[in-house]
């Protein structure tokens, strides 16, 4: 039995992850039964801006891999970037990457080294410019409203200074006998081989910031939609520190995690959760549709070109 445990103990974590969910929801159902969806039609925008979200990393996808000497063509960086997202909807612990590796593994021979390292530097920068846009809109809250979370200003300042060392001066890191740390240093260490081509971490650092933009503005839209009316910097704010919620994607779409993310954040600038929850629910919403409807299409393009495989 402890075995079985042992092995399974990640999906174990996810169903306790979605079951406390589950009943969260049930205890507001009358919290969330108060906010209505006012104004509709403002899901268009948000729905044509979080469509845009996958052509961006589709287009970070086609300059990572090209850095490599890997040409793709721009439908097919972005077909790869809807399968990879519909591989995290569907499993936990961010399946969707795997995916993608076998996928240039097999087409391509893209070694799985490389692929790691063109993830690590993608998760580095986005950790860095999420925590430096986080960082700001803290300090702007805390000065124009008085509203002002410690604890969130600490992890945006840390991972500004640890992750901008990371990125501008390059460390080397030894193993330690701790497990998540050796993932860290693991991943520090492939960022190193790739972080001398300053000009392509320009272009991720500038596709991070057009993300950014774009979470933000389909956030707006969301809130509009419920009738309520957010500034930019408690926007960016929420948007922003939603991305600290990859750290524990150990569910399918980090159901659960990410919501628990934006409860905190937004009741950190006075914004009730039912109304953060009911956002989040219509933004898994229009996430759904947007990949359910591009997964087939994508997924016959990706098989077409997987059957002329390079020699």
């Amino acid at each position: 039995m402890l075995k079985l445990i042992k092995k399974n103990y990640k999906n174990l974590i996810s169903i306790v992850i979605l079951l406390l969910s589950v009943v969260v929801l049930v205890q507001m159902r009358s919290q969330l039964s108060e906010v209505k969806l006012v104004k509709p039609l403002l899901l268009i925008p948000a729905f044509i801006l979080t469509s845009a979200f996958l052509v961006l990393n589709g287009l970070m996808t086609m300059i990572l891999v090209g850095s490599f000497g890997l040409k793709l063509g721009i439908i097919e960086s972005i077909s790869l970037s809807v399968t990879n997202t519909f591989g995290n909807l569907v499993t936990p612990f961010r399946g969707g990457l795997v995916s993608n590796a076998i996928y240039l593994k097999n087409k391509y021979k893209f070694n799985f080294s490389n692929y790691v390292a063109m993830m690590s530097a993608t998760y580095v920068v986005v950790f860095w410019v999420a925590s430096f846009a986080g960082l700001i809109s803290c300090v702007f809250i805390g000065i124009v409203y008085g509203l002002f979370s410690w604890p969130i200003f600490f992890v945006f300042s840390m991972g500004t200074i640890m992750l901008g060392m990371v990125m501008f001066f390059s460390p080397k890191v030894n193993d330690t006998t701790i497990p998540i740390l050796n993932k860290v240093s693991f991943v520090i260490n492939k960022w190193n081989s790739i972080s001398k081509n300053r000009k392509l971490i320009g272009e991720i650092i500038l596709l991070n910031l057009l993300n950014t933009m774009l979470m933000v503005g389909t956030s707006y839209f969301e809130f509009q939609a419920i009738g309520l009316s957010v500034s930019i910097e408690k926007l960016i704010f929420l948007s922003v520190f939603s991305i600290y919620s990859l750290f524990l994607s150990i569910t399918p779409a980090n159901l659960g995690v990410k919501e628990a993310f934006a409860v905190y954040s937004g009741l950190a600038v006075g914004i009730m959760a039912s109304n953060v929850i009911m956002v989040s629910l219509v933004d898994r919403m229009l996430n759904v549709l947007i990949v359910l409807s591009l997964f087939l299409p994508a997924s016959y393009i990706l098989l077409r070109r997987t059957k002329t495989k390079i020699s």
